[in-house]
C-alpha cells in the first residue's frame, strides 16, 4: 500500500507581489528585515546579502526577483525575512532567508483544496515549483532545491564591506 500525503500544516508568506506556500517545517523563523549585510557590487539582482540571525548568517534571496520582476525590490517597514532550513545537509549553507512582506499565516492545506494552475516542475532551472490556487488565491510554491543551489554558487566573500 502507497502512503501518500493528503494534508500538510503550511504557512502562507505574502510578498509585494504574490504569496508563497510552504510547509512549516521548513520555516525556522520569520524575522524583521534588519541587521542585513547588503551585497557586492556584481551580484545577482535577486542575491540580497547575508542577515546575522542567531550567531550564523543566513544568505538571502528575493524570489519576486528570481521570477521575474526585472526591479530590485526595496524592504519597506512590513518587510520580514523567512528564514528556511535547507534541505540537503549543506553544512556551508544551513539556512536561506526569503523576502516576505507582512506577517505569515498558518494554513492547514488538504490535496483536495490545492489546485494546479502552472506546473514550473518541468523546468530544473526554475526557482518556483508550480503556481497553485488555494483558499481563493494565486499561491508560488518555491523550488528550495533550486534557491539552494543558486545561493550555494554565490561566492562566500560577496559581502560589501
Amino acid at each position: 500500500m502507497q502512503n501518500e500525503l493528503n494534508e500538510v500544516y503550511s504557512l502562507v508568506l505574502p510578498t509585494l507581489t504574490d504569496s508563497l506556500l510552504l510547509p512549516n517545517v521548513t520555516v525556522a523563523e520569520i524575522v524583521p528585515y534588519i541587521d542585513v549585510e547588503k551585497p557586492a557590487a556584481g551580484q545577482p539582482a535577486w542575491y540580497l546579502g547575508e542577515l546575522n540571525w542567531r550567531g550564523s548568517r543566513a544568505p538571502m534571496a528575493s524570489l519576486e526577483i528570481i521570477s521575474g520582476d526585472e526591479e530590485r525590490i526595496e524592504p519597506t517597514r512590513r518587510s520580514r525575512v523567512a528564514v528556511l532550513h535547507t534541505l540537503s545537509g549543506n553544512k556551508d549553507v544551513p539556512f536561506i532567508g526569503l523576502l516576505v512582506q507582512g506577517i505569515p499565516r498558518l494554513a492547514h492545506v488538504l490535496r483536495s483544496e490545492f489546485h494546479l494552475i502552472d506546473d514550473h516542475g518541468n523546468d530544473p532551472d526554475s526557482a518556483i515549483k508550480c503556481k497553485v490556487r488555494f483558499a481563493g488565491q494565486k499561491i508560488l510554491i518555491p523550488n528550495l532545491d533550486k534557491l539552494e543551489e543558486m545561493i550555494a554558487s554565490i561566492p562566500r566573500n560577496s559581502i560589501a564591506r
